[in-house]
């Protein structure tokens, strides 16, 4: 079964590169520190520092398994191409079903981050407006409740 690409802008590309880079640095600190837990002829049985180091290592190395797997699988995206449709990389406006509107960039899940006005594509509001056009009223669900959006304009703030 072919795998499903990884979509990710440059940016997103360069911050799990830089994620991969500091995990193998930290596995490579944890390794040096396990080799100093062990001790001098073997004495690592019962050591607890010791255990909890291997199991560190296992973990990170797991973590950095993943990465280069979604890293294998990238497929670098332009931001905002197609004119008029909501994309990776594009700015949206969004009306909530209390009027409140924001503006945000729809990014992928490397550099997302709402509180700076960008949100995934893998997230439950970024999957629904993917693809949705100006004026499209979609539906999006956190659990089991659900919010209703209006696609208010694409590439910037509309006029109030």
């Amino acid at each position: 079964m072919e795998r499903k690409p990884y979509k990710l802008t440059r940016e997103g590309l360069e911050q799990l590169q830089k994620m991969i880079h500091e995990l193998e640095n930290k596995a490579n600190e944890i390794s040096r520190q396990r080799a100093e837990a062990a001790g001098v002829g073997g004495d690592w049985h019962d050591n607890f520092a010791f255990e909890q180091l291997i199991r560190d290592e296992q973990l990170i190395g797991q973590q950095i398994r993943e990465l280069r797997k979604k890293l294998s699988s990238v497929a670098i995206i332009n931001n905002g191409t197609i004119k008029g449709e909501v994309e990776i990389g594009t700015i949206v406006e969004i009306e909530f079903e209390d009027g409140e509107r924001e503006l945000f960039t729809l990014t992928d899940p490397q550099i997302a981050d709402p509180s700076r006005g960008t949100i995934s594509y893998a997230s439950p509001l970024g999957s629904t407006i993917l693809g949705a056009h100006e004026g499209d009223k979609k539906i999006y669900s956190v659990g089991k409740k659900k919010f209703h959006v209006k696609i208010v304009k694409i590439g910037g703030r509309s006029e109030k």
